[in-house]
């Protein structure tokens, strides 16, 4: 995370950027959360499904579950917020 933190601030430092500028890269910088929010979302239900068939606790997997769709929940907050759309304009 602080490797996209690092790449968003400096694109900011380099030059004055007008607000759709800024918009176009808080958009890429989201888009790039929910990619990682939907890979370790994967990996958890594939750990889920391993340990419901392995017969073992399914509660760490679930609680994991749980906070990354709070997490996505989250982001489409601040999107609805700023007003930006992930479709297509």
């Amino acid at each position: 995370m602080k490797i996209i933190d690092f790449v968003y601030n400096s694109l900011l430092e380099n030059d004055k950027r007008d607000e759709l500028e800024r918009l176009k890269l808080f958009k890429l910088k989201t888009i790039t959360y929910l990619i990682l929010f939907y890979s370790v979302l994967l990996t958890a239900v594939l750990d889920l499904a391993l340990q419901l068939i392995l017969h073992q606790s399914i509660v760490m997997p679930i609680i994991l579950i749980l906070l990354l769709l709070g997490s996505y929940v989250t982001i489409r907050i601040l999107f609805y917020r700023n007003g930006i759309s992930l479709k297509k304009e």
